[in-house]
């Protein structure tokens, strides 16, 4: 701390905490020749300490800092590796007394939730009796690159997840056959997955033979004889509402 009189004004300059600028500026009061404190330039050391902490963490956009009685409160969306290193980081300041991070969460999780739900919205559909993709190659780009942009944001958290792809008929004729054209439309979804290069263990298929779509929401025969996808994982996404199938 440095004191400078001039002109009956005394300027503080340096670190200090509340208490000592409020001391002195009633001190001053009493010393003859002193018509002012100064102390503009006086800056508290969790201020100090803050500007320190945010240097070494460059926090990104989404993430804020708050420093009070060398308690760090960081709240907000980070990229769940720069969250991972907040820690280590910081361990060398010793005047900071404890970290609270329980405000944050990876913005990885938002990512995977709007990719997932794009996912659950998509059909691939197939003609009468068949399991031909020729015509679906549209919607199947879509599913794969949903998926490969599934893969590093699930690798980036260090959790698994699987694609299950279910493949539904009709409902009409024979129930035995029904249920292996079910399971062969979900294989060749499969299969021209992994020819795209998906990890074959990040695919399960699900055969799924029930008409109640069609007989309790309306819905043609055509619109039935689809697959549609969903996500398995360990994160805690409310799964998307769909109707069920026929």
């Amino acid at each position: 701390m440095s004191l400078a009189l001039r002109d009956g004004v005394l300027r503080a300059e340096g670190i200090a905490v509340r208490e000592w600028t409020q001391n002195a500026k009633l001190l001053t009061r009493l010393i003859p020749g002193i018509d002012a404190f100064d102390s503009s330039a006086v800056r508290l050391p969790d201020e100090v300490l803050l500007e320190q902490i945010t240097a070494v963490l460059v926090p990104p956009d989404g993430i804020s800092l708050a420093l009070q009685e060398g308690v760090l409160d960081i709240e907000g969306e980070a990229p769940n590796l720069w969250l991972a290193s907040v820690r280590s980081k910081l361990a060398a300041f010793s005047d900071l007394r404890e970290i609270r991070s329980h405000q944050t969460k990876p913005v990885e999780l938002e990512q995977i939730r709007i990719i997932q739900d794009e996912l659950q919205g998509t059909k691939v559909f197939f003609g009468r009796g068949g399991t031909n993709l020729e015509d679906q190659t549209p919607n199947l780009n879509k599913v794969l690159s949903l998926i490969n942009q599934l893969d590093p944001l699930y690798h980036e958290l260090g959790e698994k997840f699987l694609v299950q792809i279910k493949g539904f008929t009709d409902g009409t004729g024979n129930m035995m056959l029904n249920q292996e054209l079910a399971k062969q439309r979900a294989e060749a979804i499969q299969q021209w997955l992994v020819n795209k290069g998906v990890k074959s263990h990040l695919l399960e298929t699900i055969p799924d033979i029930s008409a109640a779509w069609n007989q309790d929401n309306g819905g043609t025969l055509e619109e039935m004889r689809r697959a549609e996808f969903s996500v398995k994982s360990n994160l805690d996404f409310p799964a998307k509402a769909t109707p069920d199938a026929g």
